[in-house]
C-alpha cells in the first residue's frame, strides 16, 4: 500500500546506508532545524506537542523559504508554484511558537 501511494503521488522512494545521516541531508537538515527550535520551547504535554508539531510543519512547509529550492517553501515546490510569476491571493504574517517561527505566508 506504501508503495502504491508514492507511485500515485509520482514520489521515489530512496534508501541509504544505515549510519550515514550525510546521504539524506534533507531530512537531516529538516530534524536540525526541528530540535533548534524545539531546544527553546517546552510543550507542557502530548496535546500541547502535537499543537506545535503541526505549526512547526506548516510554518516549515508554507511559510519558510529554503535555499535548496531557490527560495521557494516546499509547497509552492511540490505544487509547482511560481510565487515570482503570479500575485498571492493574500499575504499573511506567520508568527508562531512565541515568535521562534516567524515568516509570510502567501495563499495562493
Amino acid at each position: 500500500m506504501f508503495r502504491q501511494a508514492l507511485s500515485a503521488a509520482g514520489i521515489r522512494h530512496e534508501f541509504t546506508q544505515p549510519g550515514k545521516p550525510w546521504q539524506n541531508g534533507r531530512i537531516e537538515r529538516f530534524f536540525l532545524t526541528l530540535k533548534q527550535k524545539l531546544n527553546a520551547i517546552v510543550p507542557e504535554d502530548r496535546q500541547a506537542l502535537n499543537g506545535l508539531l503541526s505549526e512547526f510543519a506548516f510554518w516549515y512547509n508554507e511559510v519558510r523559504p529554503h535555499q535548496h529550492l531557490h527560495g521557494l517553501t516546499p509547497a509552492e515546490a511540490w505544487r509547482g508554484i511560481d510565487p515570482y510569476r503570479s500575485a498571492p491571493k493574500a499575504v499573511m504574517q506567520f508568527e508562531g511558537w512565541d515568535g521562534f517561527l516567524r515568516g509570510f505566508y502567501m495563499r495562493r
